[in-house]
C-alpha cells in the first residue's frame, strides 16, 4: 500500500470512529476504538494469513520503538499569555503524568516537547522519588 492510500485509509477510520487520533507535536497518536475492535474481531477471517504475519513481524521487530514513542506525548499551542505546553506520559493506554505549563517563548515551548520523548521517563521517576 502506498502513502497515500494509507492516509486516506487512516481518515476514513478515524471519521468512522474505528480508530481516534491525538495529535502530538511530531506525531499523531492512533488507538482503536471498542467499535474498532468489534468491527476487527467480525473481519478477522476475512485477513490473509500473509497480511496478519506482516503484521506481527512489523510489530515484533519495532515493538520497543513503538511503545517508546507512543508512550510519551507532547504538543504546544499559542495561548492568550504564552504557549500551552502539555507533556504526557501513558501506559498501557492510561496516562500516568500529565504536565501542562505556561511558557512565554516559543522556542522553549518547542525544545520542551522535543525533550519529552527521550526524558518523560527519567522525569517521571524523578518526580515519584522526590514525592515517596
Amino acid at each position: 500500500m502506498d502513502y497515500m492510500s494509507f492516509q486516506l485509509l487512516i481518515e476514513e477510520l478515524v471519521n468512522s470512529e474505528m480508530v481516534k487520533s491525538k495529535q502530538s507535536i511530531n506525531s499523531v497518536l492512533y488507538t482503536i476504538t471498542d467499535m474498532g475492535k468489534q468491527a476487527l474481531t467480525y473481519m478477522q477471517n476475512d485477513i490473509s494469513e500473509d497480511s496478519i504475519n506482516d503484521m506481527n513481524e512489523f510489530v515484533e521487530n519495532n515493538k520497543l520503538k513503538l511503545m517508546k514513542e507512543s508512550s510519551s506525548i507532547a504538543n504546544f499551542t499559542q495561548g492568550i499569555n504564552g504557549y500551552n505546553v502539555n507533556l504526557e506520559l501513558v501506559e498501557r493506554q492510561n496516562s500516568v503524568l500529565t504536565i501542562d505549563l505556561l511558557i512565554k517563548d516559543e522556542e522553549m515551548a518547542r525544545t520542551l516537547c522535543e525533550n519529552w520523548k527521550s526524558k518523560s521517563t527519567k522525569v517521571f521517576d524523578y518526580i515519584l522519588n522526590e514525592l515517596l
